[in-house]
């Protein structure tokens, strides 16, 4: 890496001299950079893909169960999108949709 310091003599600063602090070149921040990259590209993990798996379709999944703290209706005909009904929720602050299935972490986890 060059180091050195930077001097400039301007006309209009009549004589005086302003220097700068250290100047390095680009190319080693640059080539500083061309290191560090394969090492954070290899700390990133591969993503798998996983199976779809059904959590709500006109009603709730077989093993998933409505643990909301907020008022829930899992059988709205109000807004629903491609069914006859979908999941509509009246939440105040605080509150919230949770759904909760036993067998998920399992299920959710492959290997």
């Amino acid at each position: 890496m060059l180091k050195g310091t930077l001097t400039i003599r301007s006309p209009s600063l009549r004589g005086n001299i302003m220097k700068t602090g250290i100047v390095s070149r680009a190319s080693s921040r640059l080539g500083f950079w061309f290191l560090l990259l394969p090492l954070l590209l290899g700390l990133h993990s591969p993503a798998f893909a996983q199976a779809d798996f059904t959590i709500y379709d006109e009603a709730l999944a077989s093993g998933w169960q409505n643990w909301s703290w907020a008022t829930v209706d899992t059988a709205s005909t109000t807004n629903a999108n491609t069914g006859t009904v979908s999941i509509a929720v009246t939440a105040p602050p605080y509150s919230a949709l949770y759904l909760r299935s036993a067998e998920a972490p399992s299920t959710l986890m492959a290997t």
